[in-house]
């Protein structure tokens, strides 16, 4: 069974707010919502075992080019308006090898704050994220252990700052092949992606943004160390 299952059913659009709650083992999703103008989280327990941790959908359109600038009009559009997932202050500690820790789509804008995502230590445990999004932000947060990926981003514009990636801690590791950001569009070229401040430890990449149409970024990436 899910943990929470909201669905619009008879309605238009769903709004949530899910606060300080924990969620033990699910079959499924922990928490699984569609067609949201928006949710917020904000500290929540998570342990999953099996499926997503959390599936999220929205109802807007995914634009298809970045914007001419990363703090530009278009950028400030889209993190002040539509619909929008938050995080706040949340703990996934995450044991379901091969699902998503967020899978999210059609939200203007995921903003993610102070996450603390932690896979086994001595496990290769194969973590995913589907995480699509007009404008997407990461601070403050520890995603550690990673065996695969920690951000898998679709969209316009994604920021990091001020955030931990970490692969393997274990002497006895033998996998290391862990990106810690991935960074995509759709037609155009981009994402933007803004890098700064962050940690990398112990993993295969960084940051990988990928070649969309002819080309990748702008990127501007400060203050990091690896």
């Amino acid at each position: 069974s899910y943990g929470i299952c909201l669905t619009t059913s008879n309605r238009s659009h769903v709004n949530a707010r899910i606060s300080s709650s924990r969620f033990l083992d699910n079959y499924l999703d922990a928490i699984s919502v569609s067609g949201a103008r928006t949710v917020a989280l904000d500290h929540n327990y998570i342990l999953q075992k099996r499926d997503d941790a959390l599936s999220v959908f929205g109802t807007s359109a995914i634009a298809e080019s970045p914007p001419a600038s990363p703090t530009g009009p278009a950028l400030a559009a889209a993190v002040i308006g539509g619909t929008k997932l938050t995080m706040r202050g949340d703990s996934i500690k995450f044991r379901a090898s091969g699902w998503n820790w967020l899978s999210t789509n059609n939200f203007d804008s995921v903003l993610v704050d102070s996450l603390w995502l932690e896979n086994p230590s001595d496990t290769a445990n194969f973590q995913y994220s589907d995480i699509r999004a007009n404008y997407g932000r990461f601070t403050n947060s520890k995603l550690l252990n990673l065996n695969w990926e920690g951000i898998d981003f679709y969209g316009r514009v994604l920021v990091v700052d001020n955030s931990d990636f970490m692969g393997c801690n274990q002497p006895t590791c033998d996998w290391l092949d862990a990106t810690a950001i991935s960074a995509r569009a759709y037609t155009d070229s981009g994402p933007a992606v803004t890098l700064t401040n962050s940690r990398f430890r112990n993993l295969q990449y960084a940051l990988w943004s990928y070649v969309t149409a002819d080309s990748a970024g702008p990127m501007y990436l400060s203050g990091n160390t690896a």
